[in-house]
């Protein structure tokens, strides 16, 4: 008997087995040239016939994939959104866009596949099919249920993406401590958290509750670098990198300079800035999306057609150029007892991303982030003392937090104490600690690109070593073994 979203299944197949669910590129020897997950014989056919008659008809019958090529990676997501009678969380059409050019500046096409209308809110969703009310409320939904109740016949080759209003436990954060601890880091969720998504897998969530509740608007850098976000931990992407297979300490070290990404929450937060000039921590400057490329920009990523976009919320005049974007580049490793302030992250040349460390003031002091010169942090951060501490911060008595070019007492780090530092001699400051801080197969499995570069491996000297690739039948890509330490 059919069910309300097929037809029924015929058990002698007709045509080729490979146009068929059961034998996906991820688990079997069916063709998938372009190693994005999907089938040779779906992307030629324009579907995956799941009654078996040999031929793709429609939705009822069939999962269709409009414009799939074989020998170009495609990514097919459907989603839904959620509605109260006080607001909505209908993504911005420009989120999509600014999605869909990040992809197709790599060659990727992102399919996305949009709802009708919205579905009734509730207070959290989860990826637990099992969810607790004591973690998830007397409110929640799952997100199986919701695919039995809006995502069809889908599962095949879509990934699916719910926009809701909180995840996993109220936004209070009164329930978070009965929740279970994440299965590779540890760590309980965060109330507040923005998304939540299989690692690897085909659901996920974003969850702007939080903003709702407190009606602080979304940026849509915050959107887009978000949503990207979670979509990246579906194809196995970690806020640590892939640096080293196995090693759960560097798959969770959270914001590492060397790992410029959207899963790296440093960037997930404001998207990849980049600078005006190699050498600069100053971003470009922009009232629209046409001042992010060409001719305006003529060098780095932005350089190239709809591969930048401008910021919403940082008020006339001071909105920059970003990218919401993964990893590309081999990055070297890092120690922290062996920093070297004259190559930075040794970045490439044409990588002009403003890279972003961390400063803590002292044990249990708050932690700052601060920006590092392009591209990649080289060339114009001398330290010839090797102390920590850049030669421009020692001859002018302060670390320019805010990158202002003048002293701001509460926000700058003085180091005026007994007189003027040297640099040419290494000063020591007992209160601040100057430092690198720690910081079934997934349907339409392709990963963004071939190389999310970034660091891991806790090495106790920099090594780097030739990143490796695997294709979407056998896992992600391996970041390049970059360490940090």
């Amino acid at each position: 008997m059919a069910s309300a979203t097929s037809a029924a299944f015929k058990e002698l197949r007709v045509g080729d087995a490979c146009l068929g669910p059961d034998l996906p590129a991820c688990s079997s020897r069916c063709a998938d040239t372009d190693l994005d997950g999907l089938n040779d014989a779906w992307e030629i056919a324009g579907g995956v016939d799941l009654n078996g008659d040999g031929r793709i008809t429609d939705s009822y019958h069939d999962v269709l994939l409009p414009g799939a090529d074989p020998n170009r990676p495609d990514i097919y997501l459907k989603y839904d959104y959620m509605v109260a009678p006080t607001h909505s969380h209908q993504p911005p059409a420009k989120a999509w866009e600014q999605m869909k050019a990040m992809f197709a500046a790599h060659g990727i096409a992102l399919h996305v596949m949009a709802p009708q209308g919205g579905i009734p809110e509730h207070q959290v969703t989860t990826l637990d099919p099992n969810a607790q009310p004591n973690c998830a409320g007397s409110d929640f939904i799952t997100m199986q249920q919701l695919r039995a109740q809006y995502f069809g016949n889908l599962r095949p080759a879509y990934h699916y993406m719910v926009f809701a209003h909180d995840s996993t436990t109220p936004g209070d954060g009164s329930l978070r401590m009965h929740c279970p601890a994440d299965a590779l880091c540890g760590a309980q969720p965060l109330a507040t958290a923005t998304g939540i998504a299989d690692l690897p897998g085909a659901d996920s969530i974003i969850s702007f509750g939080h903003n709702i509740d407190s009606r602080a608007p979304v940026s849509i850098e915050l959107w887009s670098s978000v949503m990207m976000h979670e979509l990246g931990h579906n194809f196995g992407l970690v806020h640590g990198s892939l640096a080293d297979p196995g090693n759960a300490e560097q798959a969770c070290m959270n914001y590492k300079p060397n790992y410029i990404s959207v899963m790296n929450y440093d960037y997930e937060l404001n998207g990849l800035i980049p600078a005006n000039a190699p050498g600069s921590v100053t971003p470009i400057a922009c009232h629209t999306d046409a001042d992010c490329g060409p001719p305006n920009v003529r060098s780095g990523r932005c350089a190239k057609e709809n591969s930048c976009f401008c910021t919403d919320d940082l008020g006339p005049g001071n909105n920059v150029c970003y990218r919401p974007d993964y990893a590309e580049d081999n990055l070297i490793s890092l120690n922290e007892a062996g920093l070297d302030e004259r190559i930075g992250v040794a970045g490439p040349p044409w990588l002009e991303d403003i890279v972003w460390y961390n400063f803590n003031g002292g044990t249990g002091g708050p932690k700052q982030r601060q920006p590092k010169c392009g591209p990649a942090g080289r060339a114009e951060w001398v330290d010839s003392d090797q102390d920590g501490l850049s030669d421009a911060a020692e001859k002018q008595g302060y670390i320019d937090l805010n990158a202002n070019g003048v002293f701001d007492s509460g926000i700058d780090v003085p180091l005026i104490i007994d007189g003027l530092p040297d640099p040419n001699k290494p000063d020591v400051y007992l209160h601040y600690d100057y430092f690198y801080n720690d910081g079934s197969c997934a349907p339409a499995g392709v990963v963004p690109y071939q190389n999310d570069i970034a660091a891991g491996g806790p090495a106790s000297i920099p090594a780097a070593s030739a990143g490796r690739q695997a294709s979407a039948k056998t896992g992600p890509p391996r970041d390049a073994r970059g360490s940090y330490r």
